[in-house]
């Protein structure tokens, strides 16, 4: 609703009201509304039949849409502007050939999707809630023509390209002078449009955060500022013949999102990358990357900063004679929050999020793409600092016949930096192998895992923690008859993990490092993957008298299973060799666990619909991983220490239920620990050996402990 100098009067009189805490029904709320639609291209026309056939038409474009909500800058509380592009006309079919023996004529490209644009803005001193929205969404791109039919001995006409996915921008500005403010804004590109024949799919429209004279997407407002950007890019078009699939846009976004407030601050910006195209025989399109870089140093009660980016999946590929299926894309995400406001519960949370494009599936002995990696970055610093982040791999692509794809390493890296309490925590998991699901085929390897989180607090009385998870990816299985094939080894994990205090308030440090599980394998002469293997470390220390806990658990992943005469995988190995270690004036209690993966279990029978079908001699079971865990620890401090050494060896695996297999051996362990300490001290080993596969006896164990 447009306003005029009567409503800024009764405006300003509401403010006064609403101030001295008198609400009023004539208070009213205006809003703006702003909708703007490209129009759809025209398709080609088809071409006719001739000798040759004539060529089909090219679509038009979409048309592009804008739309503007408050501008000239008004003080509307709800202010919303919407664009959609329009989409790209088909292009037209080739003419037939005719008479026998022609060509058909060539298919017509379809047409660009238009461009969308969306820009919106207030600016209110009263104390009511502002709401601005800008929503911006490219149009498709059409599809191409078909190549007309031939005739006799003649040659079908070659199919028309895809259009490409529109464009979409957004823009927004909102100020609030007495009070709430919600500002969000998603910008999506078009889709590429379908080609046929050989003929090139479209690519994903791109997308822009930011037109002018909106440089970003910005609020400011008295109380609470909450301010969120989207931006997706256009995903590719897919090849229905021997084409080339479209890419996916990628999308980059740096300090997209900014606002101002003494209150709260919350600042969410998320970038998400196109899928790729696939294609029936030709070449997958390149998925696109994501990157969110977002940092906001300011003085408020309390700051929120958020970061996400995932990367757009791979193409397929199907019916190809060469080529794999498309990687997944990698995904990165980087945030700095700074909070300089000092009491008053002031606080700082950073988050992030990263997850890496799955692997484009294949079929025809074809490789399955390999999935995206993840990596972020997140930090805090403030009176009282949580930074936590998160990344996962992603998937490979499966395979008939073929290799599964690999699966994405994850990373992620967290500090929480505060003055009375600091939170650091990060967790990272990699991504699955592909699995192959026809004979010949491996599946494919887990991805690597990485996590690290560092907490410092200043404060005598301060709570600290830090805390990591790390999981290694699983590896493909390979699930053909036949000659079957091997499955993938699991991936790795590492950890990273420490925390330091000045005062007497309590430190907990804790992590976990999964290797990750083998995948199953299949056929004589193949074996199931081998668990993956885990490295953490950990470390806590109080330079006062806070009392210390640090927690360490590391465990190798499970060999996979042995299907038809392949053997089970072996078990990952678990080596803790003085992982963990503490210091403090105060209580200390120090545990390392370290564990074995489980061998793989092997079966001669696989069964279909209940019934059990024997086909050949189980094979060799896995062997269970090692375990060993030495923990020694020098400490000055005069408090109570506790510690605990622990390893346990991974159990054999298990032969066929037939009887004709052989169990694996189980993993050796072996735990020690030594402290020394000013004050008391309570330490103890434990170790057990893994149980071995029937009829494998268990294996000898050692145990040393000295305090």
């Amino acid at each position: 609703m447009k306003q005029g100098p009567q409503h800024w009067k009764l405006n300003q009189l509401c403010s006064a009201f609403l101030a001295a805490g008198l609400v009023l029904q004539i208070c009213p709320a205006w809003a703006q509304t702003d909708t703007g639609i490209g129009s759809n291209g025209m398709s080609g026309a088809d071409g006719a039949a001739g000798n040759p056939g004539s060529a089909g038409g090219n679509g038009n474009a979409g048309g592009s849409a804008t739309a503007k909500a408050g501008f000239p800058v008004n003080n509307d509380t709800a202010n919303s502007a919407t664009a959609t592009g329009g989409s790209g006309g088909n292009g037209g079919n080739g003419g037939a050939g005719n008479p026998p023996g022609s060509n058909g004529g060539k298919g017509g490209s379809g047409g660009n999707g238009g461009n969308a644009t969306a820009q919106a803005s207030t600016s209110i001193s009263s104390y009511a809630e502002a709401n601005v929205t800008a929503n911006a969404t490219g149009g498709n791109g059409g599809n191409g023509g078909l190549g007309g039919s031939a005739s006799g001995e003649g040659g079908e006409g070659a199919g028309g390209n895809g259009g490409n996915g529109g464009t979409a921008v957004i823009g927004a500005v909102a100020e609030s002078s007495g009070g709430y403010l919600v500002l969000d804004g998603t910008a999506t590109g078009g889709n590429g449009g379908d080609s046929f024949g050989t003929g090139v799919a479209g690519s994903g429209g791109a997308v822009i955060l930011g037109v002018s004279p909106n440089t970003a997407l910005d609020g400011n407002a008295l109380i609470t500022a909450k301010v969120t950007g989207t931006a997706n890019g256009g995903n590719g078009g897919n090849a229905q013949g021997a084409g080339i699939g479209g890419n996916g846009a990628s999308v980059s976004l740096t300090d997209k999102v900014s606002g101002d407030t003494a209150d709260i601050l919350r600042l969410t910006q998320t970038a998400h990358g196109g899928n790729a195209g696939g294609s029936h025989g030709g070449v997958a399109g390149l998925a696109g990357s994501a990157n969110s870089s977002l940092s906001r140093n300011t003085s408020s009660k309390s700051l929120q900063i958020y970061s996400n980016a995932q990367g757009g999946d791979g193409g397929y590929l199907l019916n190809a004679v060469s080529g794999v299926a498309g990687a997944g894309a990698d995904a990165t995400t980087t945030v700095n929050g700074i909070n300089t406001a000092v009491g008053n519960n002031s606080d700082t949370d950073a988050g992030s999020n990263a997850t890496g494009g799955h692997g484009g599936d294949s079929n025809n002995q074809r490789n399955g793409g390999a999935g995206g990696k993840a990596q972020n970055n997140t930090a805090a610093a403030g009176d009282s600092a949580h930074a936590g982040g998160e990344a996962i791999g992603g998937n490979g692509g499966d395979s008939y016949g073929g290799s599964g794809g690999s699966g994405g390493s994850a990373s992620s890296v967290s500090s929480a930096v505060g003055t009375t309490d600091a939170d650091a925590n990060g967790y990272a998991t990699g991504g699955n192998g592909g699995s192959n699901r026809a004979e010949n085929g491996t599946g494919g390897v887990g991805g690597a895992a990485s996590s690290s989180a560092n907490a410092v607090a200043t404060h005598n009385n301060s709570q600290i923690s830090a805390d990591t998870t790390a999981y290694g990816g699983h590896g493909g299985a390979s699930y053909a008859n036949g000659n079957g094939g091997n499955g993938g080894n699991g991936g790795t994990a590492t950890t990273t993990t420490s925390a330091k205090g000045a005062g007497s308030g309590p430190l907990q440090v804790q992590t976990s490092a999964w290797g990750g599980d083998g995948g199953t394998g299949q056929g004589l002469g193949n074996k199931g993957g081998a668990g993956g293997t885990a490295s953490a470390q950990a470390s806590g220390t109080s330079t006062g008298n806070g009392d210390v806990a640090v927690t360490l658990d590391q465990r190798g992943g499970k060999g996979g299973w042995g299907y038809l005469g392949a053997d089970g995988g072996v078990g990952g190995d678990s080596i803790a060799d003085n992982l963990v270690s503490g210091s403090t004036g105060g209580a200390l209690n120090l545990t390392q666990y370290a564990k074995g993966g489980d061998g793989g279990n092997v079966s001669s029978i696989i069964f279909a619909l209940g019934v059990g079908i024997e086909n050949h001699p189980a094979g060799q079971a896995g062997s269970g991983g090692q375990a060993k865990s030495v923990l020694n620890n020098v400490d000055d401090g005069t408090g109570m220490v506790t510690g605990k050494s622990s390893a346990e060896g991974g159990a054999g695996g298990l032969a066929s239920a037939a009887g004709n297999g052989n169990g694996g051996n189980g993993g050796d362990a072996n735990a020690e620990i030594a402290l020394i300490h000013g004050g008391s001290v309570n330490a103890s080993a434990v170790a057990i050996g893994g149980n071995g596969g029937d009829p494998i006896p268990v294996s000898p164990v050692t145990a040393v402990w000295r305090a």
